[in-house]
């Protein structure tokens, strides 16, 4: 079988044409992020300026589908705009030539047709690399006019058990809801701990090491340990050595993640006393309590024990606040998100809520100065002198390490807020402040 992916209006007999948008000509319907093809099933790939469409964590899950649904020694064949040779060009020509180069780089305002990311071409080889293909050849085409691209070949090699668990591992979270390709950014946090696990993984397929499966279980435990069990099942089918250790790993954190251990991590974060300037001490405090607890269970430790405090803590836990991630980037997104919130709560002179709000961020993130500025003015808005001063007191700590001349400019202003707040001139303190200076 051979596939083309992302056809358009170009049909090619003989392969199965798949698109999304422009059915015109497609075989079948499909997104190039989520193949419905089985393992080691297509010759040949073609995937022809389709990548740049997707993005960037969509293009690595594609480049994964690609790689599992091909035979070994199949070959993958692509071609993206060459965003490096598109840029220099758009320097020198003419202001003709740079609005279709323009087209080249941003594509169409049309479904489908524009183009969220365009690939380097060293990363575009190490992104194939990392999805296990070799003999990667890649080639510059047209790099003087207006459309130049790059055209890449490359192969699945023979051996690839590694990489093609990898790949279903991607499949398997795109599957079961793990990974939201649609929102960029948490995939994109989400593919730190997925490398490191694909590197451990590489490491226990070339030579079995229990360390290295220990060390898989309590990363993905902290972080993420349904991605983790996504991994050691994987793994489990295509490793035999020690199954009764994979399993007893799998089911830890299975049960963990049943627990919703990063969320439960997320609350003893948010329970920890504020204090400004500690954000990174208070997170990596907090993991390796994490750490200390899947020890424990691995060790049988007072299992029982550790299990029913864990659930304990779980019961305690609001809806809105249950991650299955759990990452000092999206610790700080929850912060922009209650900040978001306050602040327009604040603008709508729902203060008390403004407050609740504002110190839930507090709580999630310690070094932002924004959010302790909202809270010293919403506190001399609401008439808690002391309060607010105590946070006035804070934002100036935080001012401290910036670099002049902000630090003397916020500074001022910061004095400036503090008499009028001693003077009861509540008017330019009454609204929120969105950013610095």
């Amino acid at each position: 079988m051979r596939i083309h992916v992302g056809c358009g209006p170009v049909y090619k007999k003989g392969y199965v044409n798949i698109d999304v948008f422009d059915t015109t000509v497609a075989d079948r319907i499909m997104f190039a992020y989520h193949l419905e093809f089985s393992d080691d099933s297509a010759s040949l790939v073609e995937c022809m300026h389709t990548i740049e469409h997707l993005g960037a964590a969509k293009s690595i899950y594609a480049l994964a589908e690609f790689f599992r649904v091909l035979k070994p020694e199949g070959v993958l064949l692509l071609e993206t705009p060459d965003i490096e040779a598109a840029f220099a060009n758009f320097l020198k020509k003419g202001e003709e030539q740079r609005k279709l180069l323009m087209n080249w780089i941003y594509g169409l305002d049309s479904p489908g047709m524009d183009h969220r990311y365009c690939f380097p071409r060293e990363l575009l080889s190490r992104m194939l690399k990392e999805a296990g293909f070799e003999d990667i050849l890649l080639r510059r085409l047209g790099t003087k006019t207006v459309q130049p691209t790059l055209r890449v070949k490359c192969r699945k090699p023979e051996s690839y058990v590694a990489h093609q668990i990898i790949s279903r591992v991607r499949r398997s979270l795109v599957d079961n809801g793990l990974v939201d390709l649609d929102d960029q950014v948490s995939a994109l946090d989400r593919e730190t701990l997925f490398q490191s696990l694909a590197s451990l993984t590489r490491q226990l397929c070339a030579k079995w090491d229990e360390l290295a499966l220990r060390q898989m279980t309590i990363e993905s435990a902290v972080q993420n340990p349904r991605m983790g069990l996504a991994f050691i099942e994987q793994l489990e089918s295509q490793v035999s050595e020690s199954p009764s250790r994979m399993k007893r790993y799998g089911r830890i954190l299975e049960t963990l993640g049943y627990l919703d251990f990063p969320a439960v991590l997320l609350h003893l974060l948010m329970q920890v006393p504020p204090q400004v300037g500690t954000q990174n001490q208070m997170y990596l405090t907090v993991r390796n309590m994490g750490i200390a607890t899947v020890k424990k269970l691995l060790a049988g430790t007072d299992e029982q024990a550790v299990l029913k405090e864990l659930r304990h803590t779980r019961e305690a836990l609001s809806g809105d606040k249950i991650p299955s991630h759990f990452s000092e980037e999206g610790v700080k997104r929850l912060a922009e998100r209650s900040f978001a919130q306050g602040a327009k709560a604040f603008a709508n002179h729902e203060l008390t809520e403004a407050v609740r709000l504002f110190e839930e961020a507090f709580s999630l993130n310690r070094d932002d100065l924004l959010i302790t500025w909202n809270l010293a003015r919403l506190k001399a808005v609401k008439g808690k002198g002391d309060a607010s001063k105590k946070y006035y007191e804070m934002t100036s700590l935080l001012a401290q390490r910036y670099k002049q001349p902000f630090r003397r400019k916020m500074l001022e202003r910061l004095r400036s807020e503090i008499s009028l707040a001693s003077e009861d001139q509540m008017d330019g303190l009454a609204a929120p402040v969105y950013q610095a200076l």
